[in-house]
């Protein structure tokens, strides 16, 4: 049809379905010139046409052309010869490429690009014998990973180069077709389906099929939702919403390609997770093939005709095919480094005991040997066992712990009449806490940790508030528990962890949260499960929790870098200061030891971990008894950290920001920036629709949050600021006194102490054992997101947003009354 950079089209009829024949018929609205690569169409039933030699010979019917037109009757190896195949070997060739299928509901979008793909995979394989895979959905704009068994959310970014890439999405290699078409099947699985008027089994989101080659070429193979009208899919409810979704998408695909066609000066591509991800396809770099699927039948021919017009504009697009250049074979670039857990390959051999207690023989598993450390009783779920348990051994023998794993009379090997496992019968007489306590005493067991999941989780809550001082500290894991008394959860005394995996269906999270929230010494674990299994993720926050320390192993650290003797070019003696050293070279180098600031950070981020963090700043704040823990730690100032290595250096970050320099050197004042503006003529009364707003020009002058800066001005000494919709000019200056960064105090009454001096007179100062150790906490608490930070990517600001979240949660107005 045209110039090697079009788009390439193809049509494809499918055979009639079922519910298409009345009476043993098909009304048919298509014709297929297979010979030409046309396809005509006529939208009036009943009004019958003869196609000849020149083409329509009516103005009821419709011409299209294409690089291919095919019949109902064609075969799977007719659709993938030509366009289709060659298109696969420029991708082997080194040119990124597409393929997808545009059509409504049931006319075959998903047959072709499932029987495409058996014979793209045994063409590759052929070239390449170890390709990687990917699959993914939009399904309402939302884009995640079908590989994951949790359908993983992904996002979409740019890269260097102008296009755009998948990040964090799965790529696993393949060597066969049969791998690689179950890894598909078992991402479709996952896919978004639904019933309509059009098809019993309608996808309801854009697939996409992504084989990446070692060189990074991509091949995608996508299939479009259904495009037809929402009447004509007869959807309601949530498959309305759904039709909604996919209508609004596959509208800004046509945008799209009507902008390029027109050659608009902007191509509006990000107005869709769609047509972003499409970008290198239409208008791009990639060599690209469209094929339409339509429906025969006249009941379709509206929706028919409306996808050729479509396939015909796509033909009309010129993409610019970017050869990539093959350099030496590599894995496409591995995701971070998964943390190796260390407690995953150990294994604990376990044993059956019978326990005699004055409630009847209980059967116990635990460790083959000869016990050593502190008793951990492990209470399982309903309906489970202590065998249940087993996997759980490992880690906390790492803890230095014993465990014991209980079977529950009428559970595992203990014999007996099960107990009710709703939470409100733990303490009945003989019930689950008589049990646990009637084996702690067999055993002569004075006082353990205490570890539940479920039922079992909800029966070591009832421990603590039944026998606080039995405790050493409860390990909750999705707990099934009611509060019998509202409020009882406040008076838990013992150190307790919630963890929790807050997509599991079968526990709600957000109703057991403000529980979680009530218990007085509660470290809360609350993530997704992600990837791992169960016992992965939950490991991890218990065993932090028991002992207090992170447990991945990291690169070693030096108290501060050690230093050698060195000379310049020109021969001048010089001492060097090492940051990065090999092991090898530290023989003869005298390595600083830790100081007394390092000691005093490390202590306070074990005793972090450890304690209940809330009550011993409220007594620190009340009294003398409890602030000599904090005497030691380091201040934390403007004149002393100057930059975030002084907080790496005392181990409260792994590492700094990155791209400082992007911060420093960005514009204090820009056009839409939100700014305070002392103005006359504010509305002043707070419950007023248009409070701080301005209402008229005279009276006192006050300070409105409602100004955006619309021009700045160049030149000038003032600025033109937007007030609830009224422009003003106001000095440069007056908007520099009110914006500026605070600069806090450094003397006055305390003389050359340090201090915060806030606007209503509270001061702190630095000096504050109190303050240290809360700086010091909001400092060691940032550390996560700070290692994510970088000042030039475009989440800085939502990363920036989190930490201000989190410093909001840590303070409290007790900490600066000193």
């Amino acid at each position: 049809m045209g110039s090697d950079a079009q788009i390439r089209v193809m049509v494809r009829v499918r055979p009639s379905l079922q519910r298409e024949v009345v009476d043993g018929k098909v009304v048919c609205c298509v014709g297929v010139d297979e010979k030409a690569n046309k396809i005509y169409i006529g939208e009036r039933n009943g009004v019958p046409v003869v196609i000849n030699g020149e083409g329509a010979a009516s103005s009821e019917i419709t011409e299209f052309t294409f690089d291919k037109a095919l019949k109902g009757e064609c075969t799977e190896d007719d659709v993938y010869a030509g366009p289709v195949k060659e298109t696969v070997m420029s991708f082997l060739d080194g040119y990124n490429s597409t393929i997808f299928a545009y059509g409504q509901s049931g006319s075959g979008k998903t047959h072709t690009i499932t029987n495409l793909t058996d014979r793209i995979l045994d063409t590759i394989l052929e070239v390449e014998p170890e390709p990687f895979l990917s699959v993914f959905q939009i399904y309402k704009e939302n884009l995640t990973d079908l590989l994951s068994p949790t359908a993983q959310a992904l996002k979409i970014v740019s890269t260097d180069s102008g296009g755009v890439s998948v990040d964090g999405s799965c790529s696993i290699p393949f060597t066969s077709a049969k791998q690689a078409c179950k890894l598909i099947h078992e991402a479709g699985s996952r896919r978004a389906t639904g019933a309509t008027n059009l098809n019993e089994v309608s996808s309801r989101s854009h697939l996409i099929i992504q084989i990446t080659l070692p060189d990074d070429t991509k091949l995608s193979l996508v299939d479009l939702a259904g495009s037809e009208r929402i009447k004509a899919s007869g959807a309601t409810g949530a498959r309305l919403e759904e039709a909604k979704a996919i209508s609004s998408s596959l509208f800004h695909l046509i945008d799209v390609v009507y902008k390029l066609n027109t050659k608009a000066a902007h191509i509006p591509y990000r107005n869709s997770a769609l047509t972003y991800l499409l970008k290198e396809s239409l208008g791009g770099d990639c060599k690209t093939v469209v094929i339409g699927t339509v429906s025969p039948a006249q009941e379709s021919a509206f929706e028919s005709k409306n996808t050729l017009k479509f396939a015909t504009a796509c033909g009309k697009i010129e993409n610019k095919p970017k050869k990539i250049v093959k350099t030496e074979k590599k894995s496409p670039k591995p995701k971070e480094a998964p943390r190796v857990i260390p407690w995953l390959k150990d294994k604990v051999a376990v044993k059956r005991e019978t326990i005699d207690t004055k409630l009847g023989k209980i059967s116990v598993m635990v460790p083959d040997g000869t016990p050593s450390g502190e008793v951990i009783y492990l209470l399982h779920g309903c309906p489970s066992s202590a065998a249940d348990y087993t996997h759980w051994f490992p880690a906390l023998v790492y803890c230095g712990l014993w465990p014991v794993a209980i079977d529950q009379p009428g559970f595992g090997l203990t014999e007996g009449t099960p107990k009710k496992s709703r939470s409100e019968f733990n303490n009945d007489e003989g019930g689950p806490v008589d049990v646990t306590m009637a084996v702690m005493r067999a055993m002569k067991v004075d006082m353990a940790h205490f570890m539940g999941y479920d039922w079992g989780a909800g029966i070591v809550l009832s421990i603590g508030l039944r026998h606080p001082y039995k405790a050493k500290s409860i390990i909750s894991m999705l707990p099934s528990y009611a509060e019998v008394k509202t409020g009882e959860l406040a008076g838990l005394k013992p150190r307790t962890l919630i963890a929790w995996l807050t997509d599991d269906q079968f526990h709600n999270w957000k109703k057991w949260q403000p529980l979680a929230k009530s218990i007085p010494k509660v470290t809360i674990w609350a993530e997704k499960l992600g990837q791992g299994s169960r016992y992965e993720a939950l490991s991890v926050p218990v065993v932090t929790f028991i002992t207090g320390k992170d447990p991945f192993a990291t690169a070693a650290k030096l108290a501060a870098a050690p230093c050698t003797a060195g000379v310049t070019t020109k021969g001048d003696k010089i001492t060097v200061v090492n940051n990065v050293v090999l092991a090898e070279d530290m023989q003869g180098v005298e390595q600083p030891t830790e100081n007394d600031d390092q000691k005093a950070v490390a202590g306070f981020i074990s005793w972090l971990a450890s304690s209940d963090v809330t009550q011993a700043f409220k007594d620190a704040a009340t009294s003398n008894s409890s602030i000599a823990q904090f005497a030691k730690l380091p201040k934390l100032s403007p004149s002393t950290i100057q930059d975030g290595v002084s907080l790496v250096n005392l181990g409260l970050w792994d590492s700094p920001p990155k791209n400082m320099d992007v911060l420093d050197s960005a514009p204090r004042y820009f056009k839409g920036r939100k700014v305070l503006v002392r103005l006359k003529g504010l509305e002043t009364r707070f419950k007023e629709p248009n409070y701080m707003q301005v209402v008229g020009k005279g009276g006192e002058a006050f300070v409105s949050h409602h100004g955006v800066l619309v021009d700045m001005c160049k030149g000038e000494d003032t600025y033109v600021v937007n007030v609830g919709g009224v422009e003003v000019r106001v000095p440069k200056k007056e908007i520099h006194e009110l914006n500026q960064p605070h600069v806090f105090a450094t003397s006055g009454g305390c003389g050359t102490r340090e201090y915060y001096l806030f606007e209503d007179g509270m001061r702190g100062s630095y000096d504050s054992p109190l303050i240290c150790a809360k700086v010091t906490e909001i400092a060691y608490r940032l550390r996560k997101l700070v290692a994510k930070l970088d000042f030039a990517a475009k989440d800085a600001v939502d990363i920036q947003m989190k930490c201000v979240k989190l410093i909001r949660e840590c303070l409290n107005t007790t900490t600066f009354a000193s």
